[in-house]
């Protein structure tokens, strides 16, 4: 069950708990298109959506699996929130 839920006009954004203290942001667009969530969330919108939900002061990754654990049955983008910045991030 999710910990916390975000609704406005354009998103829909879910708040987990994962193990080892990472909160997972699952973020979908309210438009419909078809059967499905409409695509089209790029970098800044994910961004910016992690800053609203709270969370600007903390790195966040979204993970590209092996090919054998893709799962894709919905539009839906996840954000990990991450405890600490992981030692290979880019910096000012």
């Amino acid at each position: 069950m999710p910990r916390r839920v975000w609704l406005s006009c354009d998103y829909l954004v879910q708040e987990y708990s994962e193990p080892g203290e990472v909160i997972r942001l699952s973020i979908n667009s309210t438009t419909l298109a078809g059967n499905t969530w409409a695509d089209g969330l790029g970098w800044d919108v994910l961004q910016e959506v992690k800053r609203q939900c709270g969370f600007a002061d903390r790195v966040a990754v979204e993970v590209y699996p092996e090919a054998s654990n893709v799962v894709n049955v919905s539009s839906m983008r996840h954000l990990w929130i991450l405890p600490e910045p992981p030692p290979f991030m880019w910096r000012r």
